[in-house]
C-alpha cells in the first residue's frame, strides 16, 4: 500500500512540477531484509545477491560462506563464494576452514563458537592467515586493531594498493612524489591533488581541517565512499559555504567547499528528481534553482488546520560524517536550559503558534569537549515524504559581503547547518577550543499562501564566535518559530480606507469651519480660519486612523483566533508599521484636538442673568437730606449658579478612574490578555503547564479598544438611562436650581452663536422666605401656575442661538469695562483709586465702579431682549432641521432678527467636559495604547500614566475655567469653591 501511494505522488507532481523536492520518507528500522538504508540518499537500497545487511544497517556486507573481492565503503560491493566447509573470516575479506570440520554449521555457513574465553580469530599474530580459526600475531596486510576488538585487522585496501600489501605508508615524499601520507590513509598523487592553500577562519591554525580534508576529498572521488563524502561536506558547511575559490576560475587556491562542488558536479545526476544531489553525496547547496523559485514553491499540498502539529525530521551526522541516526525530535533546535514544562515539539510546532524563547547558557568544559553533529532537516509530509527545509546562514560571505542579509534576490540557500562547534577553534585536542561557534539565533520561518497552504519553510540561522577565557562564557540563544503570510493586499485595503475615510473627514471640517465661520461672523479668510480648521481636520483624521486600525485588528482578532483552516496570520512586526504609524499620528493630532477643546471652554463668553426685582424702596438722610433708593437684590443666589456652573464645567458621565479600574480588572483578572497572545487558542485563563506566546501589539490594539469602548458605552447606558433618570441629573438639577434662583446664563463660545439656560421664575421672585418656597412648589405640582419655559406653555428651558451682529457689538461695547478690569492690581493697592468724578457717592475705585455699571447694564440688557422688548434686537424660537442637527450647523443666517433653537439634545454640554466625553476618551485610550506598546505590553504602567493623564486634563480645565468664569461673570475667584 505504501509502495502506490509513494507512486501516486511522484507521477503527480511530476506532471505539475518540473523539478520536486519531496523525498519519500523511510524509517532505517523499516528496511526489509536483503536492504540497507543509504544514508546519503535517505533510502532503502537493495543488497546484491550472496550479500547482507551489515550489522549497522547502513551498508551490505558478504553472506556468510561469502567473502569480499571489492569494498571501499560506497556502492561497489563484490562477493565471492567460498570452499565448502569454509566460513567467511572476521574481516569479510577471506574464507578460512573452522576449528574442526565437525564445527562448520551448514545452516548458518558459520563456525560453532569458541567456549569459555577464547577468541576464534582468522589470523596469526604475524597477519598470516591461517587453514583454521586460531589466535595468531598480526603481520603484512594487518595491523593491531583498537583495544575494544580483540583480533587482527586488515589494513584499509587504499593502503593495499599503493604498498602492494604493507599498512605502512612511504615517508619522506615531497609534493612531486607518488604517494601522500595523511590522515592514516595513503593516498597517491594521482588520486587527489595536494592542497597547498587551506584558509583558516579563526586567526589560528585549522587542525581540524588540515587533518581530515585530503582524505575526505580523496575516498569520496576514488571510491566514493559515503562517509568521506559527507565528512567533506561537513568541512564545507564549517567554511560557511564560502565558493569565491570555485567561482574564480584564475585562483589556484582551494578550500573544502570548492572541492566539494568539483566533485558534485562531477557525480552530478538527477536523484529524487533533484539535480543538486548526487546520491552518494550530501546535499549542501541549491544551484539549479533561484532563492524567490525555492521560497515560493507550491510543491506542499497539505492544508494545515488550527491546533495541527507540523512534524519535522532531521538526519544526524557527526563531524567526521559517520551517519548518526534519524530523529523526530527537533527538540535540539531550542538548546536554552531553561525549556518549558511543555514539551516543545507540541508547543513550538502547533500551527500557526508564533513561538519565542530566549536565555544565557553558562558552557562548561564538558560542553566544549561534547561530539559536534551536523543535521539535515525535512519537513514531514502526511507521514510519507520529506521536504528539504532550506537554510538560510546570515554568516555566508560572498565577494566580503554577506549576501544573506540583503536582498532576497542575492541569498544563498543552503541545506546542512549545525548549532556547537568545538573544532574549529580547536588547536590541542587535550584542552578546550580557543574559539567557540554557535547558532545564536534561529528562525523557522513559515509563510503563508492561502487557505492552510504553506511555502516551504525556511530556517534562519546567525552564528556568532566567542573567544574563551578561563572562567566560563554565557552566550545568549534565541529561537523563534514565526508564521507570515503576504498581508500587502490587506495592508493596502487599509491604506485605500484610511485614504477614503479621510475624504469624508475632510470634508466634515470644511462643514464645521463653514459652520464656525458662520457662528464668529468672520467675512474675511484668515490665519485664524486657518489654524480651526487644521483643528478640526486634526479631530476627524484622528477618529478615522483609530476607526480604521480598530476593525482592522479586530477581524484580524476574530478570524486567528476562530478559523479551523489557516487563511489569516497575523501581521509580523514589519507589517504592523502601518497600524503604529496610524496610532501614533492618532495620538498626536487628538492631543492637538483636546488642547483646543480646553482652550474653547476656558474662553466661553458668559453672562448670569438675575430677573429678581428689588422688593421696595428704602428712605436713607445723609448730610441732612432724605434719599429713596430701590431695595437691593442680593448677590448669594448669583454666586450659587456660579459655584454650581463651575462644578458642572468637570463632571464626567464616563467616569475615568472606573473606567480604567474595569480595563486593568477584565484585562489581567478577567482573562482577556490571553486574547492578545500569539497562540492560535481562544481562552480566558491558562494553568501552569500551559505554553502562553508572545503578546501580539495587533491583538492588543483589538482587545483594549474593545474594552475601553465596550465599558464606556455600559457606563453611558448605566448613567444615562438609570442614573440620570432614577437617581440624579446634574444637568437638570442645575436648570431647576436656575429657576429656583431666578438666573439665567448666557453662555457664547462664538460671538454670534451660543446657548441659553431660560431660569427665570414662574413666581416673579426667588428671594423669598421658606414659607413662601413651599407655597410655590406647592401651586407648580397642582399645576396652578404657568410652565417654566421660555415661551408661553412650554418647557423649554435650554436653547442654542445664533445672534445678529448688531446685537453682538452692543455686547461688546456693554462688555467693555469688564474686560480691563484688574482684579489683582484692585487687591494689592486698594486705596490707590481716586472717586469717580463722573460717579458722585461712589466709594469705589473708578474701574470698579463701571464695572458694576456695566453689569447692571448688560443685566437690563439682556433681560430687555429675553422679553422681546427691543425694537430692534428680537428673536423667534423654532424647531433645528433635520440637517442642521446632523451637522450641528445653522442653514439660516440671523440678519434682522436673533434664532433660539430648542436644545433637547443639550448641546450646550460641549463647552463642558461632560459634552466632550467620547473626545476624552478616545485620547486616554489612544494615550494608553502607545504607553502599553512602548513599555513593552505593561498594562499597570498604562493604566497609570492614563489615569494621571486624564487628571491633568481635568485639573488644568477646572483652574483655566474657574479662572475664565470669575473673570466673565464678575464673580470673585475668592466665591468660587
Amino acid at each position: 500500500m505504501f509502495s502506490w501511494q509513494v507512486l501516486l505522488y511522484l507521477v503527480t507532481t511530476s506532471l505539475l512540477l518540473v523539478e520536486t523536492f519531496f523525498i519519500p520518507f523511510t524509517d532505517p528500522s523499516k528496511c526489509q531484509v536483503g536492504q540497507y538504508f543509504q544514508f546519503s540518499s535517505l533510502r532503502c537500497i537493495s543488497c546484491d545477491a550472496n550479500q547482507i545487511r551489515s550489522q549497522d544497517g547502513l551498508s551490505c556486507v558478504c553472506a556468510n560462506g561469502f567473502r569480499f573481492i571489492k569494498n571501499n565503503g560506497g556502492l561497489q560491493v563484490q562477493c565471492t563464494q567460498c570452499d565448502d566447509l569454509q566460513v567467511q573470516s572476521s574481516d569479510g575479506w577471506s574464507c578460512i576452514n573452522c576449528p574442526t570440520d565437525a564445527d562448520f554449521n551448514m545452516l548458518t555457513k558459520t563456525c560453532n563458537a569458541c567456549l569459555g574465553q577464547t577468541v576464534a580469530i582468522d589470523r596469526q599474530l604475524n597477519g598470516e592467515l591461517g587453514s583454521r580459526q586460531q589466535c595468531l600475531t598480526c603481520q603484512n596486510d594487518t595491523q593491531i586493531a583498537s583495544t575494544y576488538q580483540t583480533f587482527c585487522k586488515r589494513c584499509d585496501q587504499s593502503v593495499l594498493d599503493i604498498t602492494g600489501g604493507s599498512c605502512q605508508c612511504p615517508v619522506g615524499v615531497t609534493v612531486q612524489g607518488s604517494v601522500i601520507n595523511e590522515g592514516g590513509k595513503c593516498l597517491s598523487s594521482q588520486t587527489t591533488p595536494f592542497i597547498n592553500s587551506i584558509p583558516s577562519i579563526y586567526p589560528l591554525n585549522y587542525v581540524f581541517l588540515q587533518r581530515n580534508m585530503r582524505v575526505a576529498q580523496a575516498l569520496c572521488n576514488s571510491y566514493q565512499n559515503f562517509t568521506a563524502c559527507q565528512l567533506l561536506g561537513n568541512l564545507c558547511v564549517l567554511h560557511m559555504y564560502n565558493t569565491d575559490n570555485f567561482d574564480n576560475l584564475l585562483t589556484v587556491s582551494t578550500d573544502p567547499c570548492k572541492e566539494f562542488l568539483k566533485l558534485q558536479r562531477e557525480y552530478k545526476g538527477e536523484f529524487n528528481g533533484n539535480l543538486d544531489w548526487p546520491a552518494t553525496m550530501p546535499w549542501l547547496y541549491y544551484t539549479t534553482v533561484t532563492p524567490n523559485e525555492i521560497l515560493s514553491a507550491t510543491d506542499i499540498k497539505t492544508i494545515f488546520s488550527r491546533g495541527q502539529l507540523m512534524q519535522f525530521v532531521a538526519v544526524k551526522f557527526s563531524a567526521s560524517g559517520k551517519f548518526l541516526g534519524i530523529t523526530t525530535d527537533v527538540g535540539f533546535l531550542n538548546i536554552c536550559q531553561n525549556s518549558k514544562s511543555t514539551s516543545f515539539n507540541t508547543v513550538a510546532f502547533t500551527f500557526p503558534t508564533t513561538y519565542k524563547s530566549q536565555c544565557k547558557l553558562s558552557i562548561s568544559s564538558d560542553k566544549k569537549k561534547e561530539e559536534m553533529v551536523f543535521y539535515d532537516l525535512y519537513m514531514l509530509i502526511d507521514n510519507l515524504f520529506l521536504y528539504p527545509v532550506p537554510v538560510l546562514v546570515a554568516n555566508i560571505l560572498s565577494g566580503n559581503q554577506f549576501i544573506n542579509q540583503g536582498s532576497s534576490n542575492n541569498w544563498k540557500m543552503t541545506r546542512r547547518f549545525f548549532l556547537l562547534d568545538n573544532l574549529s577553534g580547536l588547536t590541542n585536542p587535550d584542552k578546550n577550543p580557543d574559539y567557540f561557534r554557535y547558532a545564536s539565533s534561529l528562525q523557522l520561518h513559515f509563510m503563508l499562501r492561502g487557505d492552510g497552504l504553506i511555502f516551504p519553510p525556511v530556517l534562519h540561522i546567525k552564528y556568532t564566535d566567542v573567544q574563551f577565557t578561563d572562567s566560563n562564557s554565557e552566550l545568549a540563544q534565541e529561537f523563534n518559530v514565526l508564521y507570515e503570510m503576504n498581508a500587502l493586499n490587506i495592508i493596502e485595503n487599509i491604506k485605500i480606507a484610511v485614504g477614503t475615510l479621510s475624504i469624508v473627514a475632510i470634508f466634515y471640517a470644511v462643514v464645521r469651519i463653514v459652520s464656525w465661520r458662520r457662528r464668529m461672523g468672520s467675512i474675511m479668510l484668515d490665519c485664524n480660519s486657518f489654524i480651526v480648521y487644521t483643528v478640526f481636520l486634526f479631530s476627524g483624521l484622528s477618529l478615522v486612523f483609530w476607526m480604521v486600525s480598530f476593525f482592522a485588528c479586530f477581524l484580524w482578532l476574530l478570524i486567528f483566533k476562530n478559523q479551523t483552516t489557516v487563511i489569516f496570520l497575523l501581521p509580523t512586526a514589519d507589517q504592523e508599521v502601518l497600524i503604529k504609524s496610524l496610532l501614533v499620528a492618532a495620538l498626536i493630532m487628538k492631543f492637538i484636538d483636546i488642547l483646543h477643546i480646553i482652550y474653547y471652554q476656558i474662553n466661553v463668553d458668559m453672562f448670569i442673568i438675575d430677573w429678581e426685582r428689588p422688593r421696595g424702596v428704602v428712605t436713607t438722610i445723609e448730610n441732612g437730606s432724605q434719599n429713596n433708593v430701590l431695595t437691593p437684590v442680593s448677590i448669594i443666589r448669583t454666586l450659587f449658579v456660579a459655584n454650581e456652573w463651575q462644578e458642572l464645567q468637570s463632571i464626567r458621565r464616563i467616569k475615568p478612574t472606573l473606567q480604567l479600574v474595569l480595563v486593568l480588572l477584565f484585562h489581567k483578572v478577567f482573562g482577556f490578555e490571553y486574547l492578545c497572545t500569539t497562540d492560535p487558542i481562544t481562552r480566558y485563563s491558562v494553568t501552569s503547564i500551559d505554553y502562553v506566546g508572545e503578546y501580539s501589539f495587533t491583538l492588543r490594539f483589538a482587545v483594549i479598544s474593545f474594552l475601553f469602548f465596550g465599558i464606556a458605552i455600559t457606563q453611558s447606558i448605566i448613567f444615562g438611562i438609570f442614573y440620570e433618570r432614577f437617581i440624579s441629573d446634574s444637568l437638570r438639577d442645575f436648570v431647576d436650581f436656575c429657576s429656583l434662583s431666578n438666573i439665567s446664563l448666557f453662555i457664547m463660545p462664538c460671538s454670534q452663536y451660543g446657548f441659553y439656560i431660560h431660569g427665570r421664575s414662574i413666581h416673579g421672585r426667588s428671594d423669598t422666605s421658606l414659607h413662601e418656597l413651599f407655597k410655590q412648589f406647592q401651586r407648580e405640582e397642582e399645576n396652578l401656575c404657568g410652565k417654566r419655559g421660555l415661551e408661553p406653555n412650554s418647557d423649554h428651558q435650554v436653547f442654542e442661538f445664533t445672534l445678529t451682529s448688531k446685537f453682538r457689538l452692543t455686547y461688546e461695547k456693554i462688555l467693555q469695562p469688564l474686560m480691563i478690569r484688574n482684579e489683582n492690581n484692585t487687591r494689592r493697592n486698594p486705596t490707590s483709586a481716586k472717586q469717580n468724578p463722573a460717579l458722585p457717592g461712589s466709594s469705589l475705585p473708578p474701574f470698579l465702579e463701571l464695572s458694576v455699571h456695566a453689569y447692571e447694564t448688560m443685566n437690563k440688557y439682556l433681560t430687555t431682549f429675553i422679553e422681546h422688548a427691543l425694537r430692534d434686537n428680537d428673536y423667534i424660537v423654532k424647531e433645528k432641521l433635520l440637517m442642521e442637527k446632523l451637522f450641528n450647523l445653522e442653514l439660516q443666517s440671523p440678519l434682522e432678527k436673533s434664532i433660539f433653537y430648542n436644545d433637547e439634545r443639550r448641546v450646550f454640554t460641549e463647552v463642558l467636559l461632560y459634552g466632550q466625553e467620547w473626545n476624552l476618551l478616545l485620547f486616554t485610550l489612544l494615550f494608553y495604547l502607545v504607553i502599553d506598546w512602548l513599555s513593552g505590553y505593561n498594562t499597570i504602567l498604562a493604566v497609570v500614566l492614563s489615569y494621571f493623564i486624564d487628571s491633568a486634563i481635568v485639573s488644568v480645565r477646572h483652574t483655566l475655567g474657574k479662572r475664565n468664569l470669575a473673570r466673565k461673570t464678575m464673580v470673585d475667584q475668592r466665591f468660587l469653591i
